[in-house]
């Protein structure tokens, strides 16, 4: 019987932790009842700051739990990264300009035709950074970029063999994550197109690369840039 499993295991590895890593992650918000407990919170009384500290909790645990579910996958990248780094820079870089392109006439399109809309998920992030700087750095550029790169680049990559439906879906995938169940209109909904293209160009640069570095690393460089514009914005 454990030898049947373990074959059923190792023939269907990628699926099974590829599975797992995704619904950890849309399921993350049962991790916040630790913390809850623990300091005796009141769920109907929690503040915004406390409620931020609880995702960035939640983070925290979903690294941990990635970093030990793709450890030797981590650590063969990071040598395949010191021993080439320009060259995954360079991709990096060349690939984050055309999807970034992509993003910002989307965004101007969108603005164009359905003036005085926005994305729902983009006003809660500026809420918190004007409240809340520093957490807002450590939750949506640092944590944020690794964590959403392991669940709609990685697990995607390894489960999805054909590169083109690889890109394609993890691309569209990751921009209806940002809409869904925020959209109210069909113009806010749209705005899944400027997310999909930044998400197509980080699937195209891992494809590229072969290495979960190079979206990881532009991801972060990505979001801190935003967060920093946001913050030096609302400081004048």
């Amino acid at each position: 019987m454990k030898t049947m499993l373990s074959e059923f295991y190792q023939k269907y590895k990628v699926y099974i932790k590829g599975i797992l890593a995704i619904l950890l992650f849309f399921y993350s918000s049962t991790f916040s009842m630790i913390p809850i407990w623990l300091f005796q919170l009141d769920p109907n009384k929690i503040t915004a700051k406390e409620n931020l500290m609880l995702g960035i909790f939640n983070y925290v645990f979903l690294f941990l739990i990635y970093i030990l579910m793709y450890k030797k996958d981590f650590l063969e990248n990071l040598k395949d990264f010191k021993k080439r780094p320009n060259k995954i820079i360079d991709v990096g870089f060349k690939y984050w300009t055309i999807g970034l392109f992509f993003m910002v006439i989307s965004n101007l399109i969108l603005m164009r035709f359905f003036p005085g809309t926005s994305s729902n998920n983009e006003n809660a992030v500026q809420l918190y950074i004007q409240n809340f700087p520093i957490l807002a750095i450590i939750s949506t550029s640092l944590l944020g970029p690794f964590i959403e790169e392991v669940v709609f680049r990685k697990t995607f990559k390894d489960m999805i063999k054909k590169p083109i439906f690889f890109i394609l879906i993890s691309g569209i995938v990751f921009g209806l994550m940002h809409v869904l169940g925020q959209a109210t209109t069909l113009a806010e909904f749209l705005y899944f197109i400027p997310y999909a293209a930044l998400g197509i160009s980080f699937a195209w640069m891992y494809y590229k690369t072969d290495n979960f570095f190079t979206p990881c690393m532009m991801h972060f460089i990505h979001n801190l840039i935003l967060t920093l514009i946001s913050i030096i914005g609302l400081s004048l």
